[in-house]
C-alpha cells in the first residue's frame, strides 16, 4: 500500500508498506526496506477527481438554441428561511412567437436533478424537454 512516512525534524517521504509487525511497518523506501512506527506511517492514496459539488456547476448564459424551441438558463437564488441562508437552482425560461413572448416564467430544480439540466442546458435541449423532464419529478412525487 502507498504510503507517506512523516517524521519530527524530516522532511516527509513516500514508500510502499510491505508488512505489518504490529506496533511498526516493514516499508520499502528506493528498493530498502525500513522498519518504522506506525506513528509515522500514513496511507497515501491517488487523488480521484472530484465530482461536481453544487458549487462546481455554474449558473449559465442565455444561450442559443434552434429558432422556435425556446430560451433557458439556469439562476441561483439565495433564499433566507429561519435565519439560515440556502442556494436553490431555478431554470429560468421564454417562448417567443414572432417577435412576442409568449411565456417567461422560471422553475424550481431539485437539488438531485441539478446536474442532469445543467447537462441538458449546455446540451442545448429544448426548453420543452427540460421543463418535461422538471415537471415529470414532481409528478412522481406526489
Amino acid at each position: 500500500m502507498p504510503c507517506l512516512i512523516k517524521q519530527p525534524h524530516k522532511k516527509p517521504f513516500e514508500g510502499l508498506i510491505v508488512g505489518d509487525r504490529g506496533s511498526e511497518f516493514d516499508v520499502k523506501v528506493d528498493d530498502r526496506i525500513v522498519s518504522l512506527p506506525k506513528l509515522y506511517v500514513f496511507p497515501n492514496f491517488p487523488q480521484k477527481q472530484k465530482c461536481k459539488t453544487d458549487n462546481d456547476i455554474s449558473p449559465s448564459k442565455k444561450s442559443r438554441r434552434k429558432k422556435g424551441t425556446g430560451s433557458g438558463y439556469i439562476n441561483w437564488r439565495v433564499i433566507k428561511k429561519n435565519g439560515t441562508e440556502y442556494k436553490q437552482t431555478w431554470y429560468h425560461y421564454e417562448f417567443w412567437e414572432q417577435g412576442d413572448r409568449l411565456v417567461k416564467s422560471c422553475a424550481y430544480i431539485p437539488k438531485k436533478m441539478r446536474s442532469q439540466i445543467q447537462k441538458m442546458n449546455t446540451e442545448k435541449a429544448p426548453v420543452e424537454e427540460i421543463l418535461k423532464v422538471l415537471s415529470n419529478r414532481s409528478k412522481r412525487k406526489k
